[in-house]
């Protein structure tokens, strides 16, 4: 209960930073390397925890991801998180897909996590080669993400709701 606990708040702090930030009455005086340097932060620490399977990083063109790569590496190598930079990160119907189209983003996750990812990718590649890529598939490969990234199934279905 109180890793759950613990997440919320975490997800709670980094939500209100990022509304913040995108506020034009409010503008914050954040630059926003440090900001997606302290996402990495709290994401490692809660990955660490076993709170989370697998977190994403924010999506970032290939030349921020660049310069910022070095400072992730570091802050993951002290939470004892594996990174992996992800260029085509899987497009599923939790998010729009334009929020990571020419992006990158930096997985962030423990033991064998990035084969359950990299698994999960490949069967909706081929599901979509064989053609056979339907409604049904779409949301199981949703769920599937979903319950990597450590959301729970009534959150995920609020993702796939919000993003019709």
């Amino acid at each position: 209960m109180f890793k759950q606990f613990y997440f919320y708040l975490l997800i709670g702090g980094c939500l209100s930073l990022s509304n913040c930030s995108n506020s034009t009455a409010n503008p914050s005086k954040i630059d926003q390397t440090s900001f997606h340097l302290g996402v990495i932060s709290a994401f490692s620490e809660v990955v660490n925890a076993g709170v989370k399977p697998l977190a994403l990083s924010h999506p970032l063109s290939r030349a921020e991801m660049a310069l910022f790569l070095p400072e992730a590496t570091k802050i993951a190598a002290k939470y004892d998180v594996q990174l992996y930079l992800e260029k085509e990160l899987i497009v599923t119907k939790l998010f729009p897909a334009d929020i990571v189209e020419g992006k990158e983003v930096l997985l962030l996750y423990q033991g064998h996590t990035l084969d359950r990812y990299l698994a999960i990718k490949r069967d909706k590649s081929d599901l979509t080669h064989h053609g056979i890529y339907n409604e049904q598939e779409a949301l199981d490969v949703a769920v599937r993400f979903g319950k990597l990234l450590g959301y729970s199934s009534k959150g995920i279905q609020k993702l796939i709701q919000e993003n019709r």
